[in-house]
Parts: structure tokens; C-alpha cells; sequence
């Protein structure tokens, strides 16, 4: 299994529980939602991942890059659960932050001073 796959695989457990332990009514709804999310987010973090691995984007440009993302996140069907904008952009908010740290736990280029 290649690294990314690993990464990908502890962020789907990661996002997992976020979804469970912030959704507690909708769990299903908000498990499938998060499952098609990452999904459709997968080629674009493969992309900066390896970019950031290869030194050829620093922590700061990946944290960006991922945290932009953000906004393109649609969760349409928590929204029909009645779930709030408020909780919904905080949700998100946790969502970008666990992928920054899961991707940085595998994916940081240690940069040593001379």
C-alpha cells in the first residue's frame, strides 16, 4: 500500500469518528456525506501531497491550498437534517484542520537548518 493510500486510509477513519462524535442525530447521513466529500476530494490532496513531499510546496502553501478547499465543501444533506450554517462551517473548519494534521503527520518534508 503506497503512503498516500495509508494517509487516505487513517483520514477516512479520522473524519469518521469527527462526523460521528459532531452529528450525533444524523450519524448516517453525515458518515455518507463525509465518505462522497473525501471522495471527490482525493485526486486534489493526492496532487498537493505529492507536492509537498517532493519540497516542491512548503507547509505554509499545502495549509493554504488545503484550507481553501473549504469552501467547496457541500454537505446538502445535513442541511436538509436541519443542521445549522454555524455548525455546518464549524464542521468544516475541523475537517480541513484533521486533514492538515493527518497529512502533515505523513506527508512533512523535515527542513534542517545548516
Amino acid at each position: 500500500m503506497s503512503t498516500f493510500e495509508n494517509f487516505y486510509d487513517e483520514l477516512k477513519t479520522e473524519v469518521s469518528g469527527l462526523a460521528k462524535s459532531t452529528f450525533k442525530t444524523c450519524k448516517a447521513t453525515a458518515l455518507t456525506e463525509c465518505e462522497a466529500c473525501l471522495q471527490e476530494m482525493k485526486g486534489e490532496l493526492e496532487r498537493l501531497t505529492i507536492k509537498l513531499s517532493t519540497g516542491k510546496l512548503s507547509q505554509e502553501e499545502y495549509v493554504w491550498n488545503v484550507g481553501s478547499m473549504k469552501d467547496g465543501i457541500i454537505l446538502n444533506a445535513l442541511k436538509q437534517q436541519g443542521i445549522t450554517q454555524v455548525e455546518m462551517d464549524n464542521f468544516k473548519q475541523s475537517l480541513v484542520e484533521k486533514i492538515i494534521t493527518v497529512s502533515l503527520k505523513y506527508f512533512a518534508v523535515a527542513v534542517l537548518s545548516v
